[in-house]
């Protein structure tokens, strides 16, 4: 343990990543706070499942559709004052769902526009924010900057998971959003304060249709002609394919074949989540590894637990059952904390800061492409298998891929 506060200790001194460090992790608690709030909000205004999963859908499209598009135009402004103005701006949405709420004037329609407002508008602010931290940091200290960044940020997450609840009930749906609004609001200004200048690269001219479009294929040449980022990328979809069948058939499972309810349900996550801070903290401490290696062992026992959790029926009480789903959460999460932060240390490690946003936004919508696309993959399956067999059968397909993905020759140089 002391070997790994040495190496945070590196960070002593860098007041401005502190400064956004806290904007993050205050705006981790409040989305948390909000996922909760919002899932209930859908389903409470639509009244639908089907309408509440193309509103998921709505929310997913803009990432994939105009994430390309927003790093090669945010590329040519001002970063900070993007990040800023898009935390505002998203704060000011959230606050219009609070007042709505609060007047029972929310319709279906209109929540649709809200969250893909919102979604677009975290679009543009996802590839600035890319370039904030190499902005603050040598490189040296990328991987304990994104680290603890991620551990800092999934605690806070832990705390508004485990307070929305009594929030939502306790004080109002309206409520729960207008302290998202709050956070929102908080990181926009705590960036604003920060000593740093994020300005356009030396050579932007005034953004135009043309101009965008010869950024984006810049990028996308710059990302082709790097086999370790080439090989970043791949990992990061791999990653976010392996995890569907997991996230798509989770709360069925435990409901209905291992026989829980909402506590285990949240219990589950809560470790889940737990597990993704201290993942997170650990990475620096397995530096000395191969990244290769460690992308592998720890991608393949993420996926094998899709495999083991059928297993859990075999149990013969439900406390036991209980007992083995946090086990395999918290190893789960163990595992993604490791997997995000390797990727994203290594991703600013890797890529010129003048290509960040560009890259970034074409490496995002690749990797949240594989969501919808594994999702699609699960719902085939459960027509014809049922979620048990599903579990075991997509698990240890996708167990599979990561392997071979990994094995790749492109990965050979991590």
């Amino acid at each position: 343990m002391s070997s790994i506060s040495s190496k945070y200790s590196a960070l002593r001194g860098e007041r401005e990543y502190f400064k956004l460090l806290a904007a993050n992790a205050v705006n981790r608690f409040g989305d948390s706070v909000d996922s909760i709030a919002l899932s209930l909000l859908m389903y409470e205004v639509t009244g639908s499942a089907s309408m509440m999963a193309l509103l998921l859908a709505v929310n997913y499209l803009p990432t994939i559709i105009l994430q390309p598009i927003a790093g090669a135009v945010v590329d040519r402004m001002d970063k900070k004052a993007v990040m800023v103005w898009m935390d505002f701006a998203r704060g000011a949405v959230v606050a219009l769902i609070a007042l709505l709420v609060y007047l029972d004037a929310l319709s279906t329609a209109m929540l649709f526009v809200c969250v893909a407002l919102i979604s677009t508008l975290e679009t543009l602010r996802i590839p600035a924010g890319a370039c904030a931290m190499p902005a603050l940091l040598e490189k040296d200290k990328y991987t304990v900057g994104v680290a603890l960044n991620g551990g800092a940020g999934q605690v806070c997450t832990v705390v508004g998971l485990a307070l929305a609840g009594p929030i939502v009930e306790g004080l109002g749906m309206e409520w729960a959003f207008a302290i998202d609004m709050g956070t929102f609001f908080f990181s926009g200004a705590a960036i604003a304060a920060l000593k740093m200048k994020l300005p356009p690269r030396h050579d932007a001219q005034k953004v135009s249709v043309r101009a965008v479009g010869r950024d984006m294929a810049e990028g996308l040449r710059y990302l082709k002609g790097s086999k370790l980022l080439w090989a970043l990328t791949l990992l990061g979809m791999a990653l976010n394919f392996i995890a569907t069948p997991v996230n798509t058939f989770y709360t069925p499972f435990v409901t209905d074949d291992l026989g829980g309810g909402a506590t285990l349900l949240s219990a589950a996550q809560l470790v889940q989540v737990g597990g993704v801070a201290l993942g997170a903290l650990m990475v620096p401490w397995l530096e000395k590894l191969r990244i290769r290696t460690t992308a592998t062992v720890t991608g393949l026992a993420f996926a094998l637990m899709g495999v083991v959790m059928p297993a859990l029926l075999l149990l013969p009480t439900l406390a036991w059952r209980a007992a083995a789903l946090l086990a395999v959460c918290l190893v789960e999460g163990l595992c993604l904390g490791v997997l995000n932060t390797l990727y994203s240390s290594r991703f600013m490690m890797y890529t010129d800061k003048e290509y960040l946003s560009r890259t970034a936004g074409v490496t995002n919508a690749l990797l949240m492409l594989m969501s919808p696309a594994g999702s699609l993959i699960c719902s085939a399956a459960a027509a014809v298998m049922s979620v048990p067999q599903c579990l075991f059968c997509l698990s240890l397909g996708c167990a599979a891929l990561f392997y071979i993905v990994t094995r790749m020759r492109a990965f050979k140089e991590l």
